[in-house]
């Protein structure tokens, strides 16, 4: 099925209940305007509609559509649909289509599922576990080494932390029964029944054990150094005095690199509803554990499996896929201050033949215009993407001076990114709006580029003594500043598509776009 089709089953369901505005058609069906002016020729040209250009105040454009666009779309489903990907399927169920079509797409889609169980243990089929896929095993969980994905993964399901917070902002805990907050402290009183998933109890102590490493890690304590003094003040007693505000406070003891464990011998140990229970080659298994402060898993076990080849064909064979679209992305460019020689003038060109790329204007007459001739390495975290090929592709076609340097996960894991050799990359992170720019300044593995200006220094000076709702204006000017330098630039904001098995309802992704495996519901 082309895509253009589903453009047309867009358009015809929107407009069932809008009138016609040109940019808010383009915006509903994600293209620009000019694209949309070329899908209404094609669609014409291919006698799908018919369409009259308002002319004047108050006249309106008109479409006529010849064909039922929504039982023409349905019938072209069984025709296709051996060779549907199980992302094609969920995105088509995803289109405005009426619940009887879907539920007939579903039909056919399920009949079409078939059992096979030589890739994963046959042990892991069952209502009671579920499948993920995390690119790399860690060496350990040390919560305080430079986090990614996979980590994340890991530290989130297996530990706790003083606080969690949501994508409202608002805090809780797991662990403290109740707080007291004066001007320059916090003195928390610990829930005394917790338990780490060696049975050990825990204690005051070992939260400051964690906190005290935390502040005196090289790779955090210049971003808590208004933290003063963690100090026991009972057996399940804790302060903490400190210069900022308890906003800042609680969201830095909400972030991984706080995740509060146990070093019992070459492995790190949580309070979470989950252990690591075995790990092989192919997959980690996650058992689940009762804790008293936690609602108890439906999901029983968790295998994190390593072959994306093995996941997803897994997940294919096996099970029918929801594509969930809950986590907002923004995908961007940015340069690496530290080895790039381009200057504002050239990263300006750069960035904008980059957004044309992002806005499939590659092909439409544009006027020349100075290209510089310096070498431009653009660093390829895969060089296999559908994306950064052909925009590398496209600069080189236009009169860049392009190279490329493959970026390897170890390199995206050292704690001195700044020495690679790239003027620019292209990434992804989570976005909630308020705390974006601090996220991205503080918990990814491209912060120490940000080391290189002022600005983000000033940046979490201020964000230090404001309250969580006063930060979206310092993100705001931290912005103005990183694109109107032409140091950034955002090429698409979009929703991000995770896959979960099915039957599984309340699928929870936390701020940094991690499945809490211990919320998902289980219904056949």
């Amino acid at each position: 099925m082309k895509a253009h089709d589903e453009k047309l089953l867009i358009l015809y369901k929107y407009l069932q209940n809008n009138e016609y505005s040109r940019d808010e058609v383009a915006e509903e069906l994600e293209i620009t305007p000019r694209q949309l002016t070329r899908l209404i020729k094609q669609w014409q040209e291919d006698d799908l509609i018919e369409y009259s250009v308002g002319v004047g105040r108050g006249n309106l454009s008109t479409f006529k559509f010849n064909v039922d666009v929504e039982q023409q779309f349905i019938m072209s489903v069984p025709a296709h649909l051996d060779t549907y990907s199980i992302e094609e399927i969920t995105n088509i169920l995803n289109l405005p289509l009426n619940e009887s079509s879907k539920n007939l797409i579903k039909g056919l889609f399920n009949n079409a599922v078939k059992i096979d169980e030589d890739i994963i243990p046959v042990e892991m089929i069952g209502k009671a576990i579920t499948v993920d896929y995390i690119y790399r095993f860690p060496d350990d969980l040390n919560p305080l080494q430079p986090m990614d994905t996979a980590l994340d993964a890991l530290v989130y399901n297996t530990m706790d932390r003083l606080y969690e917070v949501d994508g409202s902002l608002e805090f809780k805990s797991h662990l403290i029964q109740h707080e007291t907050i004066e001007d320059d402290s916090l003195t928390i009183f610990m829930f005394q029944d917790i338990t780490f998933s060696n049975g050990k109890q825990l204690l005051a102590q070992d939260i400051k054990h964690c906190l005290d490493r935390l502040v005196n890690d090289k790779w955090y304590n210049n971003l808590l150094s208004y933290i003063e003094k963690v100090e026991v003040i009972d057996l399940f007693v804790l302060k903490i005095t400190f210069d900022g505000h308890i906003d800042k406070l609680k969201f830095d003891l909400s972030s991984p690199y706080a995740s509060i464990y146990l070093k019992e011998g070459a492995d790190y140990i949580g309070t979470n509803v989950y252990s690591v229970d075995r790990v092989t080659k192919d997959y980690i298994v996650l058992q689940a554990r009762h804790t008293t402060h936690h609602n108890l898993p439906e999901v029983q076990k968790v295998y994190l499996v390593n072959s994306y080849s093995n996941y997803k064909q897994f997940i294919e064979d096996k099970y029918h896929e929801l594509l969930l679209h809950d986590i907002k992305m923004i995908r961007f460019t940015i340069f690496n201050p530290y080895f790039t020689d381009l200057d504002y003038v050239e990263r300006k060109q750069l960035l904008y033949y980059i957004q044309r790329f992002h806005q499939g204007a590659i092909d439409e007459h544009i006027e020349s215009m100075p290209i510089t001739q310096k070498p431009i390495v653009m660093g390829m975290i895969d060089l296999t993407s559908h994306v950064l090929v052909p925009l590398f592709n496209y600069l080189k076609s236009v009169g860049f001076n392009m190279n490329k340097y493959h970026i390897s996960y170890k390199d995206t894991l050292r704690d001195n990114t700044e020495a690679l050799p790239i003027d620019f990359t292209l990434i992804g992170h989570s976005y909630i709006p308020e705390v974006y720019y601090y996220s991205l300044l503080n918990n990814t593995n491209i912060k120490t580029w940000f080391n290189y200006f002022d600005e983000s220094k000033a940046f979490n000076r201020q964000i230090t003594h404001k309250p969580i709702e006063e930060w979206a204006q310092v993100e705001q000017q931290f912005q103005s500043f990183l694109i109107d330098e032409a140091w950034y630039a955002e090429n698409v904001k979009q929703l991000r598509n995770i896959i979960v098995l099915k039957g599984h309802k309340n699928v929870v992704f936390n701020n940094d776009g991690v499945i809490l495996y211990g919320e998902i519901i289980v219904r056949e």
